[in-house]
């Protein structure tokens, strides 16, 4: 998992078979374009908060993934 997350990839065992799937090319392990689908808040969006103290934190650090560019970004 930490060599998929490296390089902006999914790692899985799926039917007996290792899996290493770059993520946002929109194909499957074998090459075939994926179909489009239509996802809506009812299918199992949530969300959830916790108000915390304000005294107890200095900052933050946002990460996401650049699909474009597989590697994980940081910022403060």
């Amino acid at each position: 998992m930490r060599l998929a997350r490296q390089y902006g990839a999914i790692a899985s065992v799926k039917n007996g078979n290792l899996l290493f799937i770059r993520q946002g090319q929109g194909k499957s392990a074998s090459g075939k374009p994926l179909p489009v689908i239509s996802i809506t808040r009812k299918d199992g969006d949530s969300h959830r908060f916790t108000l915390a103290d304000r005294g107890a934190y200095t900052g933050v650090i946002a990460s996401w993934l650049h699909t474009r560019e597989p590697a994980k970004k940081e910022s403060t």
